[in-house]
């Protein structure tokens, strides 16, 4: 299929299982898709209106709004600072559209009209008390609007198994919500910056087609592309149970110890954890919630 419309979009995420009242994760690569065959202004709010129709009042959605400030020695700000891996998130932040988790490194955005009683902790992959959590515990649909599957919250499974290819790192610095500015810090675990640590793409785009053939993935062609879903809690557990396996199965290795990585890179560290909680904010009110 080339040409579509905002109907044949519906039919996609209908066909791969989502519903009314579904949380849903949205991951999405629009320009993969194509332009829809309709009058677009913005082609953000399309989707979002799209996606707000398919879950309906009583759904979520919960959209990642990274924009690494704290690793980047920048202020972060919660109202205003942008996304830097979702122009969605970025619409809905210019828009004061939903609430932002406060994390400065990984934060996400929840679109909602449920109360929202969770807090989140400092650990941008913590698995309680957390986005992760709250994802779990919502019993949430993983969405990718486009080609392939990227979750950056697989590093959950990484941090729950302490993966020797990666390590805890404190990232301090201040975070803005209007005049209000306060210090804090963010732990992330970090990958050992060296091509042994990198993911091989190959393995997991084939990984990706067998589960889909099989249907563990659900997938609909739209346009240039194709929409896949998943219950997000089966794929990380299937995730884990391949870490358990082999934890290098999906790096492309060779495989380093944590000493040949400190030894060959001397500036990283583990460090200790001192967890604290914070509310997500609304946008719109800027209030924590």
């Amino acid at each position: 299929m080339q040409k579509f419309n905002r109907q044949d979009v519906l039919n996609a995420l209908e066909k791969c299982g989502v519903k009314k009242g579904d949380t849903i994760l949205v991951h999405a690569a629009l320009f993969a898709l194509g332009i829809p065959n309709e009058p677009i202004y913005d082609l953000n709010a399309y989707y979002l209106k799209i996606l707000q129709e398919i879950v309906g009042e009583s759904g979520t959605i919960v959209i990642p709004a990274f924009s690494y400030s704290y690793c980047k020695g920048e202020t972060f700000d919660v109202l205003n600072s942008m996304s830097t891996v979702s122009a969605l998130a970025n619409y809905c932040i210019k828009n004061k559209i939903g609430y932002r988790t406060p994390d400065p490194n990984f934060s996400h955005l929840i679109i909602t009209n449920k109360p929202l009683n969770q807090d989140f902790s400092n650990v941008s992959f913590d698995t309680k008390r957390s986005i992760y959590s709250y994802l779990v515990e919502h019993n949430a649909t993983y969405v990718m609007l486009g080609p392939h599957i990227y979750v950056t919250l697989f590093m959950v499974e990484d941090q729950r198994i302490n993966a020797e290819h990666r390590f805890m790192k404190a990232f301090n610095g201040q975070t803005k919500c209007q005049d209000r500015v306060f210090s804090s810090t963010q732990y992330y675990f970090c990958r050992y910056n060296c091509d042994n640590t990198k993911t091989n793409e190959p393995l997991l785009e084939k990984i990706i087609v067998s589960d889909i053939d099989s249907g563990f993935i659900m997938a609909q062609d739209l346009g240039k592309s194709r929409i896949l879903a998943v219950n997000f809690k089966d794929l990380l557990d299937r995730y884990r149970q391949r870490l358990l396996k082999d934890p290098w199965e999906l790096l492309l290795g060779p495989k380093m110890t944590r000493e040949q990585f400190e030894e060959k890179i001397p500036d990283n560290y583990q460090c200790e954890i001192h967890r604290q909680y914070y509310r997500a904010i609304d946008l719109k009110t800027a209030l924590e919630v």
